[in-house]
C-alpha cells in the first residue's frame, strides 16, 4: 500500500485527480451494467442468493453502504485526506476563516442566496411549463418519492458526486478558467450517464423518462448555480426543492389530465346506462393505478 501511495504522489495532483475521475466513471459503469444484467429474474444458486439477500434486512443496508462509499467516501475520505481536493474547491467552505464566518462566507451568503433564489425560481417556472406539456402528451408520466428523507439523501449523493466532477476541471485549468470549467464537469456527468444502459431504456419509455430528464436539468442548473455562487449548500437546497416540486407537479398534472379525459368522455354519454358509466370509471382508475405502478421506481 505504501508503494501505491508513493506512485500516486509521483503522478502529481492533476494526473492523480484524472485517475480518480476515470476510476469513478468506470465503477459507475460497471455497477450500471451489473444492474442491467440482473434486471430480469435469474435462475440457479446466484438467483437464490440474491433473493435471500433482498429479503434479508441487511440487503438494503448493504446497498446503501455501497452507494455511500461510492458517492461520499471516494471524493472525501480518499481525495481530501490525500490533499488532492479541498473543501473550498468542492464548495463546502468559503474563502474566509470559518471561525469568523458561517462556513467561510460572510455577507456573501446574502448575495449567493439571492442569486440561487432567482435561479431556482427560473428553473421552477421552466420545469412547471415543461412538465405541464409533457403530462398532457404522456398519460401516467411521473415518478414518486417516499418523502423528504429520500429526497435529501439523493440530493446529497448527487451533489457531492457532481461537485467532484466539477472540481476536477477547476483544478486542471487553474484560477484563470474562472467559471466555465464547471461545465466540463457536466460533460463528465453526461459521459458517465451515457454509459448507463438504464438511461436509454428509460428514455425510450415516455412514462419513465421524467426522472432522467429532471436529473439532467438539475445537473445543468447546479453547474450554473455553482458558477455563480461557489456555494454547494445553496445549490443542494435548490436541487432538493425542485425535485420535491417536480414530483408533486407531475403527480397533480397527471391526475388532472386523467380527470379531464374522463369528463370529456362522460359528457356525450350522459344518457347512457348508469352501470356502464360506473364500470368505465372503475376501468379508468385501474388503468391510472397500473400506469403509476409501471413508472414507480423501486
Amino acid at each position: 500500500m505504501t508503494d501505491l501511495w508513493a506512485w500516486l504522489d509521483g503522478l502529481g495532483y492533476r494526473r492523480e485527480l484524472a485517475l480518480w475521475v476515470g476510476l469513478s466513471i468506470l465503477l459507475h459503469t460497471l455497477g450500471a451494467l451489473l444492474a442491467w444484467r440482473f434486471r430480469h429474474p435469474l435462475r440457479g444458486r446466484l438467483a437464490m442468493g440474491l433473493s435471500r439477500l433482498r429479503g434479508h434486512w441487511g440487503g438494503p443496508l448493504l446497498l446503501e453502504s455501497i452507494r455511500l462509499a461510492y458517492f461520499l467516501l471516494l471524493p472525501y475520505a480518499i481525495l481530501i485526506r490525500r490533499g488532492v481536493l479541498e473543501l473550498q474547491t468542492l464548495g463546502l467552505l468559503g474563502p474566509a476563516d470559518p471561525g469568523q464566518s458561517l462556513l467561510g462566507w460572510g455577507g456573501e451568503w446574502v448575495v449567493a442566496a439571492g442569486r440561487m433564489m432567482a435561479l431556482g425560481l427560473a428553473g421552477a417556472l421552466v420545469l412547471s411549463w415543461g412538465w405541464r406539456n409533457y403530462a398532457s402528451q404522456v398519460p401516467g408520466a411521473g415518478f414518486q418519492v417516499a418523502g423528504l428523507g429520500p429526497i435529501l439523501r439523493e440530493t446529497a449523493y448527487l451533489q457531492v458526486h457532481w461537485a467532484f466532477y466539477r472540481a476536477a476541471p477547476l483544478l486542471w485549468f487553474g484560477p484563470t478558467g474562472e467559471g466555465w470549467p464547471v461545465f466540463i464537469g457536466v460533460v463528465l456527468v453526461g459521459l458517465e450517464a451515457g454509459l448507463d444502459p438504464r438511461l436509454w431504456a428509460a428514455l425510450r419509455e415516455p412514462a419513465r423518462a421524467p426522472r432522467p430528464l429532471l436529473k439532467a436539468a438539475l445537473c445543468w442548473l447546479s453547474a450554473l448555480g455553482f458558477a455563480l455562487t461557489h456555494n454547494l449548500w445553496l445549490v443542494a437546497a435548490v436541487h432538493a426543492g425542485l425535485t420535491w416540486g417536480s414530483a408533486r407537479w407531475l403527480g397533480r398534472l397527471s391526475k388532472d389530465e386523467a380527470q379531464d379525459d374522463q369528463g370529456a368522455e362522460d359528457e356525450p354519454g350522459q344518457h347512457s346506462d348508469a352501470l356502464e358509466v360506473a364500470d368505465d370509471v372503475l376501468v379508468l382508475f385501474a388503468e391510472v393505478h397500473h400506469a403509476g405502478s409501471d413508472v414507480r421506481r423501486p
